[in-house]
């Protein structure tokens, strides 16, 4: 297992989301136990926000409106692979 899937499981048990040794039926739901919100089309982010998309977390390092063409994969200008 990935430490930031690890990393993400214990801060959703600490928070009592999970319950200790128990695994959430997806990645997915680790991080949305932890706060990490979806990151879509039309969302306004901020320096630091961080978000959750195709399985990943991104750190966003310009302010922006989300669009379309600037996935996080896809412009590593504006996102921070974290996990």
């Amino acid at each position: 297992m990935k430490r930031s899937a690890i990393a993400a499981l214990l801060a959703a048990a600490a928070l009592g989301a999970i319950p200790y040794g128990a695994q959430p039926a997806t990645a997915e739901v680790a991080h949305h136990a932890v706060g990490i919100q979806a990151w879509q089309v039309g969302r306004s982010c901020n320096v630091g926000d961080l978000y959750y998309y195709e399985g990943h977390v991104y750190r966003c390092l310009a302010s922006h409106t989300c669009n379309l063409s600037w996935a996080p994969p896809n412009t590593p200008g504006l996102w921070q692979l974290v996990g």
